[in-house]
């Protein structure tokens, strides 16, 4: 399953017209990472709960399925959509679809928000060796992610966001020297269930961590697998242009475009992306499909969406610029993401209050400049 639903508040301005999971990261929108993700571990029936603009996932998954370079993976899985009238949280969205999950002994759960080169099937027999009821996917603590989860021996969770209790740390454990508890590790999204595991997350508003896991840690069947390489959630708009920067920093998942090395930085194009060779690059910089740099243009580790236009003499620095955006002459703009505001109220906008120009007002968190909606990228 794929736990697509989420407001993407945070991810606003790019969010106003589709759901976060469908941002397209290097080409590739995050959906479809999971989905390759379960793909490549055997699975083909895949239950994907939707919310927020649910047919921007729809349509990104069955896109992906008719691209000819996925021919041999996801147009052999079939999408089962479970939409949500109200937004159910972490543990509401697999308690809506548990029995349909759960009819299929062992179920794999991932969010549709990052990227990893993660390979799921060591994990699969982790959790069957163990005879886990659930076993979660962690990574070392790092940069943004700071952890929350303590495991003992074998891998067994014993806290998760909260200081662990007895045993504790620097405690000999009895094999091997090691000490217990061991962390705090960060939980990626990634979950293995069984069904008796299934049957403890409700159909309703809740939470996977408070409501199901902290509740069953005293039985002893949770476990965690460390998954030793790369993995980065684009779940911010911070982390989703910092992401973009370690990617093309570290030359991963580039192959959906072309690599162009200057002297002060390094671009990736999409297809029918535009870069004038009188733009000054610096740092890293990715341009989506079709999207347009022109000359004295100045970019500095910045983002730039499908479609959208950067015309001369812009200045940007730490941008994301959202799809079918166009920058007037001489924009100046730092640290922040932007996108047009529309000039008629687009469809979930019609009630909003309007700003004196007539455009509807910008959503939470955002405010207006000119002809746009601008939000600040937390440093």
């Amino acid at each position: 399953m794929i736990l697509a639903a989420g407001e993407g508040r945070r991810m606003q301005p790019l969010t106003r017209t589709r759901a976060k999971p469908s941002l397209p990261v290097l080409g590739s929108p995050l959906v479809a990472h999971s989905a390759r993700l379960l793909h490549a571990a055997g699975v083909r029936e895949v239950a994907v709960n939707l919310f927020h603009q649910g047919g921007s996932v729809v349509e990104a998954l069955e896109r992906e399925q008719l691209d000819p370079r996925e021919t041999d993976h996801l147009a052999q899985v079939r999408f089962r959509w479970s939409r949500e009238e109200s937004l159910l949280g972490t543990a509401g969205g697999i308690g809506r679809v548990r029995d349909w999950l759960a009819a299929g002994g062992t179920a794999i759960v991932a969010n549709s928000d990052f990227l990893s080169d993660m390979d799921l099937n060591p994990l699969v027999e982790f959790h069957r060796r163990a005879g886990a009821a659930a076993t979660l996917v962690v990574v070392e603590p790092f940069g943004p992610f700071p952890g929350e989860l303590w495991t003992g021996p074998g891998g067994r969770v014993v806290a998760i966001s909260t200081s662990p209790g007895v045993p504790a740390p620097g405690v000999p454990a009895e094999t091997g020297g090691d000490t217990f508890p061991q962390g705090p590790l960060e939980f990626t999204g990634v979950q293995v269930l069984e069904p008796e595991m299934l049957a403890r997350f409700p159909d309703r508003l809740s939470d996977s961590v408070r409501d199901v896991y902290v509740p069953a840690l005293s039985e002893g069947r949770v476990f965690a697998w460390r998954h030793p390489g790369w993995w980065w959630e684009f779940g911010s708009l911070d982390r989703f242009l910092e992401g973009h920067l370690r990617l093309l920093a570290e030359g991963r998942c580039t192959e959906r475009g072309t690599v162009e090395k200057r002297p002060s930085g390094v671009a990736w194009l999409a297809p029918g992306a535009e870069l004038s060779p009188k733009a000054s690059i610096r740092g890293a910089v990715a341009l989506g499909a079709g999207a347009r740099v022109a000359a004295d243009s100045e970019l500095e580790d910045c983002v730039i969406s499908a479609r959208a236009h950067v015309t001369p003499r812009c200045r940007l620095r730490r941008c994301i610029i959202g799809p079918d955006t166009v920058l007037t002459g001489g924009t100046l703009l730092e640290g922040v993401a932007a996108a047009s505001s529309p000039c008629a109220p687009p469809s979930g906008l019609a009630s909003s209050a309007e700003t004196p120009g007539g455009r509807p007002a910008p959503p939470e968190g955002c405010r207006v400049e000119g002809d746009l909606w601008v939000r600040s990228i937390p440093c």
